[in-house]
């Protein structure tokens, strides 16, 4: 990616997509012109990531995979934080 597409990427990374469910979202099967309508992205970002060339679908799966692989994360971390309870009080 330039430094362009890397701006790009932050800013939907961080502002976007920031505390989302991306699962109920419906952000993996979403195009890129889906992708803009639903989070109310101005034709101006669209315009410019589509002559930069932005890798919207490698960057759609890529980042969509670190979530999913974060939840899941947090999942069995929440797990094992509600069995160390559970030891601790005596279930």
């Amino acid at each position: 990616m330039n430094f362009d597409q890397k701006l790009i990427r932050d800013f939907l990374e961080n502002i976007i997509l920031e505390n989302r469910n991306l699962y109920e979202d419906g952000f993996e099967d979403m195009d890129f012109d889906e992708f803009c309508r639903y989070y109310e992205i101005g034709n101006g970002l669209a315009e410019k990531m589509d002559i930069k060339d932005f890798p919207f679908e490698d960057w759609q799966n890529d980042y969509y995979n670190e979530y999913l692989k974060e939840c899941k994360e947090n999942s069995i971390e929440r797990s094992q934080q509600f069995d160390d309870y559970r030891r601790a009080v005596g279930f």
